[in-house]
């Protein structure tokens, strides 16, 4: 016959249940078997690149580290909101490294690493990597290898893709 019985409270980490039934007849039976009871969620930690990182590459390395107090057999994941991306490792030690690859529209991207533990806790980290194609300068005029007597030279050009503080640099 199965029975479904109601018991204990377990606490954080193993939990040993035991079942024991005696007969009549005084034979006892015993099963036993470890409960692992996890409530803790894994924490993740992207440790490279930092928060708010500024850059024009379209491809990314992402790193960080996975630590879970019960579970060291982590799998995790990577997701980013433009983009596509691709899992490389996650060492024993809870090291994990990706790769993520912008679709090249500028603007904040988002990168969240995640993990479920076997318990089902998830844990999850994101930055926002602020993504800019390169400026782009020209000299309009004069135009290359042209010749002058004057001693003050007026300089046409444009500049574009540019973002706020940029610095803009004309040098003889």
């Amino acid at each position: 016959a199965t029975h479904l019985a109601q018991c204990c409270y377990p606490v954080p980490g193993d939990n040993i249940i035991v079942i024991s039934c005696t007969d009549a007849a005084q034979l006892n039976k015993t099963n036993t078997v470890t409960l692992h009871y996890d409530t803790t969620s894994a924490v993740v930690n992207i440790s490279l690149p930092s928060e708010n990182h500024d850059t024009n590459v379209v491809t990314i390395w992402v790193s960080g580290t996975l630590i879970d107090i019960y579970d060291t057999a982590l799998q995790g994941s990577i997701s980013s909101n433009d983009g596509y991306y691709s899992l490389t490792s996650i060492n024993t030690t809870g090291q994990f490294s990706c790769t993520v690859v912008f679709n090249g529209t500028t603007g904040a991207k988002i990168v969240t690493f995640s993990c479920t533990d076997r318990s089902g806790n998830n844990g999850y980290d994101t930055v926002i990597i602020n993504f800019f194609q390169s400026p782009t300068v020209a000299i309009l005029s004069p135009a290359n290898n042209t010749d002058t007597s004057l001693n003050l030279i007026t300089i046409n050009g444009s500049y574009s893709n540019g973002r706020q503080n940029d610095t803009l640099w004309i040098y003889a």
